[in-house]
């Protein structure tokens, strides 16, 4: 039996037969009691988070659908926009302060007019009921919800017009966790939820990832107040920073705990990439300096060829450059900067308008000379031209490639 409906005042058992069946036979019904009492924890489960989202959102929220399997629940509502971590997180929380109080579960048929007259009661948007209606109340007996004056009101209770099987007592659920919430149509937001062993599945895989992450954080502030870190060692901590937030995509935890995990992995990135700009400037720093004392050293030379640690970005070099032409214009300048993560490098030449004009050095062909075997990337104008992705392997070569060339050019006659 796959499905079980009422219509026309007939139980409906819709299935598949196995072997042959005929009419007047009789046949005996048993219930997967495993499966039913998933269905229960779910169900029950349902109503409580019903319940929670009015509490958090108000009275807005309405129900526009559900589901309830043996593995999750789901449950559509209305709503004007996502929900926030602290307020997924407290959704939980009542759910689960329910949960642990053992509240009783009652169910009672009643009139539809009178039924209707319980304030709080929920019912499905746009749904026809039929009269008589079966109440589901946790936590109040619906006696009490229809005595005249009631001795209780729905609002601080779950109640609502349901035919479905529910749990005895909320206990029973044994937890609720919120694993996604995100939006199915403009104004209609969709929770899906777990309990009982599949929360707590929840649970322990969200313990191991706040674990693992505290080892990261540890390790990344430790390394920063330290001032331990290296190029490669923040590159080693961001590929397990992107790793981790894969990981916290994929896991089926609860939404609220995964948004702070993410938000612990975006103080990380923030610090590393403070310790990147921090590395910049020193390496900036010594770069200049050391270009400066070559130059300072060597007050005739018209070109300036160095390698730096850098990494394989070209900003950096061009700010060593334009720092150095504050003091030196009439320079050819050709600075290389390795990635030993990599195993690449990168190369920017600069060239002044006299040497252009007067020696024929144009950067774009002085790069195209020195990466031509080095199975680099390169080009640029005639004053400034850059190279990339070059094998680190050819660095050295490439340097003495670089130093013959431009030597050639500025001691021609032409």
């Amino acid at each position: 039996v796959r499905n079980v409906q009422v219509r026309g005042g007939y139980i409906l058992h819709v299935g598949v037969v196995e072997g042959t069946l005929s009419v007047n036979d009789k046949v005996r019904l048993t219930i997967d009691d495993f499966r039913r009492n998933l269905i229960m924890k779910n169900h029950t489960g349902t109503h409580i988070l019903n319940y929670a989202l009015r509490a958090i959102l108000g009275d807005t929220v309405d129900q526009r659908g559900s589901l309830v399997a043996p593995d999750r629940l789901r449950f559509d509502f209305s709503s004007k926009g996502a929900m926030t971590p602290d307020e997924l997180k407290q959704t939980e929380v009542i759910c689960n302060k329910m949960i642990e109080q053992s509240l009783q579960v009652y169910a009672k048929d009643a009139s539809l007019e009178e039924s209707k007259r319980i304030d709080g009661l929920r019912a499905v948007f746009d749904e026809t009921y039929p009269d008589p209606v079966r109440i589901v109340s946790i936590g109040v007996s619906i006696d009490d919800l229809l005595n005249k004056p009631p001795k209780a009101t729905g609002r601080e209770y779950s109640v609502e017009f349901c035919g479905g099987t529910h749990l005895k007592t909320s206990k029973h659920i044994d937890q609720l966790i919120i694993v996604t919430e995100e939006a199915i149509a403009k104004g209609i937001r969709r929770i899906v939820a777990v309990t009982g062993p599949e929360a707590e599945k929840c649970n322990k895989k969200a313990d191991q990832l706040d674990h693992s992450l505290q080892d990261l954080s540890r390790r990344v502030r430790d390394s920063s107040s330290l001032n331990t870190t290296s190029i490669s060692s923040r590159l080693t901590f961001n590929k397990e920073i992107f790793q981790f937030n894969e990981n916290i995509s994929q896991a089926n935890i609860s939404q609220w705990r995964r948004e702070y995990q993410r938000n612990q992995l975006k103080e990380l990135k923030t610090i590393l990439i403070e310790l990147d700009k921090a590395d910049s400037k020193n390496q900036i720093t010594k770069a200049v300096e050391q270009c400066r004392d070559i130059l300072t050293k060597y007050p005739d030379r018209k070109c300036l060829i160095a390698n730096f640690e850098m990494g394989n970005d070209t900003k950096n070099l061009s700010t060593v450059i334009n720092q150095i032409r504050t003091q030196s214009t009439d320079v050819a300048i050709m600075l290389f900067s390795v990635d030993h993560e990599t195993d690449k490098f990168v190369c920017l030449a600069n060239v002044s308008d006299v040497q252009v004009k007067e020696k024929h050095l144009k950067a774009n062909e002085w790069v195209q000379k020195v990466i031509a075997e080095a199975n680099g990337r390169g080009g640029g104008k005639d004053t400034q031209a850059q190279a990339t992705n070059c094998d680190a392997k050819q660095l050295d070569h490439c340097v003495q490639l670089a130093e013959e060339f431009v030597l050639l050019k500025l001691n021609s006659s032409s």
